[in-house]
């Protein structure tokens, strides 16, 4: 091996959760898959079973991986699945994490109800074991279907954890199971923590959209669609906290009467936080519900519910090199509001045919395509896997596989909070005033988009001018605080000028850096003027003192008074005729005044 072994902090760029630390495979040995069989030198029993230590496994087959019994995958390896021409799809039994560091992207889990492994053990995937605790792992942008049992299990205590960007669907109801009835999309339990559960895609499945039990912490259930939810939606059992942030949950054929969010057991140390969900809650721990986090957040940037269905449905499953039409008509189904709970893969005409083409030129043989090395300026010659040929930090072989997935950002910015103070007494005279405004995106504010074209003002004159506007920073990024100026109507603020103004954000002008737009707000925010002042001055302090023998022969004496307002005093009106001084000899003489300033 040749080239510098590189260290990032992600799992791959964009990674997000408790698992998207996870190294996987970095540094260590291309591995290539060359054959569909079960076993054997080449296949991906072998990769992931029978190899050990570091790896990076790719592709150079599609098709069909049928299994017979779980595959054991050993720790420290990344599952390049979108390297594979046509696609993976892995039938008949599931595969099993029981090692620490797995990154797993590009591939279909569809255990379905043929030949493989029995029932009660036909999962997508499992992660956990009960020799070791198993941390760092990410499963993103994976399709998950037919499944016996769940479609992917965390259990044994794993940590660190995360399920992001994945389609959980049509888990098999009266299939094979030897209890009977299942559908079951994704268990978090016995002990696991920090399990970060992002913008996926869960559809057609009865229970488990998702179930976190078994004193589970630090669970994070967040930006998710969840469609035809049959009788179980998010159910959270006791002894676990849960952050659900964002999630949108759409009824179905099959659903039930009881609520999307349900929330049971309120044992000791059960705690929750929702906010932003588009769900029905309920259950006898809903006591639990805190205001505020019940734990530190991951790395997760946070879409508000508006947002998810959009971004979901256009991001989430395997994607490379296509859309597979089983993926393809159960995203439709969600659109359309059509579809059912199922039995068999047969309901709904069974697995697709899959080309099995041969791979592109690799001379080197590491896993980069010559054409690929080509385009990038490495040599299709040398192995130079582990190189960085950009300078980015990122090896040429990370840089390749992971830059074969790329999100499509369906997400507008949006105003994460505005201001416009009120104009009072203190500011009448003065020319303008000032409108903040946030704004956030999931990607990145396109700075060069904000101008004074983004609002209008209107008040009891009608339209104000907006005449600037200036940012918190001009790169592009997220968030981005602009802060408009409106000029006062006929010049400067006054009495005629008194009353409520209403300040609106116009759709199609602040973009994102994908070109997104902000929606429009009617009322973004408002902003009252008052300009008459009728609060009157007070005196804050009165000295007068006492006139004694020492005194005698003197011919006058002073009191001190300090006069305050909530806007100013005006000393002009300050005089000798203020007050008045009266003792036994009647009327005394206030002959003159000074002032601490004019």
């Amino acid at each position: 091996m040749d080239g510098t072994l590189l260290q990032t902090d992600l799992a791959f760029d964009g990674a997000e959760g408790f698992g998207s630390g996870a190294d996987g495979g970095r540094g260590g040995q291309i591995v290539k898959v060359t054959s569909l069989a079960e076993e054997g030198p080449g296949t991906l029993r072998w990769a992931l079973e029978e190899l050990a230590g570091p790896r990076i496994v790719v592709f150079e087959v599609s098709g069909r991986i049928d299994l017979t019994a779980p595959i054991y995958v050993n720790g420290d390896v990344t599952i390049a699945g979108q390297t594979s021409p046509e696609g993976i799809t892995i039938t008949g039994a599931k595969l099993r994490i029981v090692e620490s560091d797995v990154i797993v992207r590009g591939m279909h889990f569809r255990p379905g109800d043929g030949e493989g492994d029995s029932g009660d053990q036909r999962d997508g995937i499992s992660i956990g074991g009960p020799l070791q605790t198993v941390e760092n792992v990410i499963v993103d942008g994976n399709s998950f279907s037919w499944s016996v049992d769940e479609l992917v299990t965390v259990w044994y205590g794993a940590r660190n954890i995360t399920l992001s960007n994945n389609i959980f669907a049509e888990a098999l109801k009266n299939s094979i199971h030897p209890k009977g009835d299942h559908s079951m999309g994704v268990l978090i339990g016995d002990g696991s923590s920090n399990v970060t559960i992002v913008r996926n895609l869960f559809a057609h499945n009865e229970f488990r959209n998702a179930t976190v039990k078994d004193n589970s912490t630090e669970i994070e259930f967040i930006n998710n669609l969840i469609y035809n939810y049959g009788d179980r939606g998010f159910r959270g059992h006791s002894e676990i906290t849960a952050n659900i942030i964002g999630n949108i949950y759409l009824p179905g054929s099959d659903t039930g009467n009881t609520a999307a969010i349900q929330l049971v057991g309120p044992g000791d140390g059960t705690a929750y936080y929702l906010d932003d969900n588009i769900a029905d809650v309920d259950g006898d721990a809903v006591s639990t519900i805190s205001d505020s986090p019940v734990f530190a957040p991951s790395n997760v940037s946070v879409l508000p519910s508006s947002q998810v269905m959009d971004y979901v449905l256009a991001n989430a499953g395997a994607r490379f090199p296509s859309l597979g039409s089983i993926d393809a008509r159960i995203i439709q189904s969600v659109i359309d509001g059509t579809g059912n709970i199922i039995d068999s893969p047969d309901d709904v005409g069974g697995y697709e045919t899959v080309a099995n083409p041969p791979p592109p030129s690799d001379r080197d043989n590491d896993g980069v395509p010559d054409s690929h090395e080509e385009a990038v300026g490495t040599d299709p010659d040398v192995f130079d896997a582990h190189d960085d040929v950009d300078g980015n930090g990122i090896s040429n072989i990370e840089d390749y596989i992971n830059g074969l997935i790329q999100r499509a950002d369906t997400n507008g910015p949006f105003v994460q909070s505005s201001a416009a103070a009120n104009i009072g007494p203190a500011q009448a005279g003065t020319t303008t005033t000032g409108v903040t405004v946030t704004y956030a995106d999931n990607e990145a504010i396109d700075t060069a988009t904000i101008d004074v074209g983004d609002i209008t003002v209107t008040g009891p004159g009608g339209a104000l001018s907006v005449t600037g506007v200036s940012l918190d920073t001009a790169n592009d990024g997220t968030p981005r605080t602009a802060t408009y100026t409106v000029a006062a109507p006929g010049g400067s603020w006054d009495s005629a000028d008194d009353g409520a103004y209403t300040v609106a954000l116009l759709a199609g002008e602040v973009a994102d850096t994908s070109g997104n737009t902000v929606a429009a707000n009617a009322n973004l925010t408002a902003f009252n003027v008052d300009t008459v002042d009728t609060i009157i001055p007070v005196v804050q302090n009165i000295s007068a003192p006492d006139i004694g023998a020492a005194d005698l022969g003197n011919s006058s004496t002073e009191i001190a008074m300090v006069f305050a307002d909530n806007i100013a005093i005006d000393t002009a009106s300050i005089d000798a005729g203020d007050i008045t001084v009266t003792g036994p000899g009647g009327a005394l003489s206030v002959t003159g005044v000074s002032l601490d300033t004019a």
